[in-house]
């Protein structure tokens, strides 16, 4: 699924301003509109979709190239997916137990996993941002400049963004996990029986579609704000020097001033192509994984 995510992050990152038309930014537009370097953004180089994507970023960087930030990938997958799915599973069945409805129970069970989720995994959840966004810095320049960035100004510059990574998640979390539970429900009513495969990645796909559609402008606000390297400085210099960094809802208006209401949902066919068949084939893999160890040792479930 990694080259959906660099080609998301790409059109998210490239300012939309008079998309389809020679690009020419009004001065006053913001820095962090368009963190990519003007080279990239020139005529010839703007991304027009998602096959463009494909097209030019393998015609000047390589086709590697779409797998940047796969190993970041790699390495979150654990520590995210265990403390997300056992922490869901555990809180949605406390608050059920404590007498929580059924639509409550899944959106607050899934919105604190996924804070305790994202937090663990937010330093490689930057890295794997600026690794994709990046279409002239070498992974290890990157690196270098992360370094430098933890040497001036300590270890919690590498959670620099959760709070944007978690306006994303969060809400997005609570969505889908509430659309799950109600989805799954009514098709074993409709169908009368729980298919093991297909109820739960059916349910699954379909409300990580609905979750990825209302999350998207949060998806773009998060992409820019991680991205935004060398435009700042704030990476090499301490944090008394860095430019005042823009609120969220500053941003947010900024992008709608000067983009338009598309620029909030760029990148969205990217983000679904890989959001769908990803929470499927993942909420019914768990399903299956966990009713095996369930019947192999009752007495530990």
């Amino acid at each position: 699924m990694t080259p959906f995510d660099v080609i998301k992050v790409r059109l998210q990152t490239q300012s939309q301003y008079q998309r389809n038309k020679p690009y020419h930014p009004p001065a006053a537009l913001p820095h962090h509109l368009h963190p990519i370097s003007n080279e990239i953004t020139s005529n010839n180089r703007r991304l027009k979709g998602s096959l463009d994507a494909v097209i030019k970023i393998s015609r000047h960087e390589g086709f590697t190239a779409l797998w940047k930030g796969l190993t970041p990938t790699l390495l979150m997958a654990v520590p995210s997916n265990a403390v997300y799915m056992l922490g869901y599973e555990s809180l949605h069945h406390t608050f059920l137990d404590s007498g929580m409805n059924t639509t409550f129970s899944p959106l607050l069970a899934g919105a604190t996993a996924r804070t305790f989720s994202a937090t663990v995994i937010s330093p490689l959840e930057l890295l794997r941002t600026r690794l994709q966004a990046s279409s002239t810095q070498s992974p290890s320049q990157i690196i270098q400049s992360l370094r430098t960035s933890v040497q001036v100004s300590g270890v919690k510059v590498l959670w620099r963004g959760l709070d944007w990574t978690l306006a994303r998640d969060v809400p997005f979390s609570s969505i889908y996990w509430a659309g799950f539970e109600l989805i799954k429900r009514t098709m074993i009513e409709y169908e009368g029986k729980e298919a093991p495969i297909r109820t739960p990645f059916v349910a699954g796909a379909t409300s990580g579609i609905c979750a990825a559609l209302i999350t998207s402008p949060f998806d773009v606000l998060k992409t820019r704000r991680q991205a935004l390297v060398e435009a700042t400085h704030e990476v090499t210099l301490p944090r008394h020097q860095w430019k005042k960094q823009p609120s969220m809802v500053t941003l947010f208006m900024n992008i709608l001033r000067a983009e338009g209401p598309q620029a909030l949902f760029a990148g969205l066919s990217p983000r679904i192509a890989k959001i769908a068949p990803a929470c499927g084939i993942q909420i019914a893999t768990y399903s299956q994984v966990s009713k095996y160890w369930s019947s192999r040792y009752p007495q530990s479930s």
